[in-house]
């Protein structure tokens, strides 16, 4: 049961994180919002929520990382 609570504790600060960061790009905080948004994907990798594709389906595609930008 806490390994679950957890994990969706997880995913939920994730969501979370990535909405924050909508937030920060619409008042052209570009760089808080891209740690944002790499700070929400590797927390929902962690959690196994992420962009991590299932055995037997492709992986999506995925943005550039903030690092990959720079």
């Amino acid at each position: 049961m806490r390994a679950a609570a957890s994990t969706l504790t997880a995913r939920l600060i994730a969501e979370w994180m990535s909405f924050v960061g909508w937030l920060h790009t619409a008042v052209r905080k570009d760089s808080r919002a891209l740690a944002l948004f790499a700070g929400a994907e590797d927390l929902a990798d962690e959690a196994g929520g992420g962009t991590t594709p299932k055995p037997g389906r492709p992986k999506p595609a995925t943005a550039p990382r903030s690092a990959d930008l720079a």
